[in-house]
């Protein structure tokens, strides 16, 4: 089970890096935004990376979903059947959780951009609380293993991004997120990859010669 899950968390640390670094790619654009005390495309800038790092992983997620198996094989070969089997559970559930990653993400580069990181803070201190409390519970109230786990980490996203939308939404932040109209603005999100991807190549170096 442990192996299970730490060979799983490789693959999870490396996505969680690229979807920080295009949060970061999107902060520094929102910042610039801010800097020019041009808050309509800040509010944009931010809508487009909320939009594009959600579809990321929404991709991401699918993806995964339907090549799991092969994923796994092509990454760790040839391990014993019980940790495989192991991996293969804690994948699933892990790869069900990117998109509300992508959020949490997207929505802390956002606060940061405003100079208000200890919301983020406070949201990390609750995800980290249900994700201990969640893994005592469910591992060892109710024997769930590598389930557990993994339940325990999906629902601590899950809360994360959340609460992170839900306030990035609230119209008295400088810089807010309007749902009403969605459409990707590609000179926008060129801009926000244009930082975000070499980044993100980066931070996922070590993770990728691992």
């Amino acid at each position: 089970a442990i192996s299970g899950v730490s060979l799983v968390d490789q693959i999870n640390v490396l996505l969680i890096q690229v979807f920080a670094a295009l949060a970061t790619g999107g902060a520094i654009v929102v910042s610039q935004y801010i800097g020019r005390n041009e808050k309509e495309n800040a509010r944009s800038a931010a809508k487009q990376l909320f939009l594009i790092t959600t579809l990321a992983a929404c991709i991401i997620m699918t993806v995964c979903l339907c090549f799991c198996p092969y994923i796994l094989r092509m990454i760790f070969g040839s391990v014993e059947d019980g940790v495989m089997r192991n991996c293969k559970i804690y994948f699933y559930m892990s790869v069900v959780s990117y998109p509300f990653l992508a959020l949490y993400n997207s929505g802390s580069a956002i606060f940061r951009s405003m100079g208000k990181s200890r919301i983020t803070m406070y949201i990390s201190i609750v995800m980290n609380t249900i994700n201990v409390a969640g893994n005592a519970i469910f591992i060892f109230g109710f024997g769930m293993s590598v389930f557990g786990a993994a339940l325990a980490t999906l629902i601590s996203r899950a809360t994360g991004g959340i609460i992170i939308t839900a306030m990035a939404h609230n119209k008295n932040n400088p810089i807010y997120i309007d749902f009403k109209s969605l459409r990707l603005k590609f000179s926008l999100i060129k801009r926000i990859l244009y930082v975000g991807v070499p980044n993100g190549i980066e931070n996922g170096m070590f993770q990728i010669g691992k």
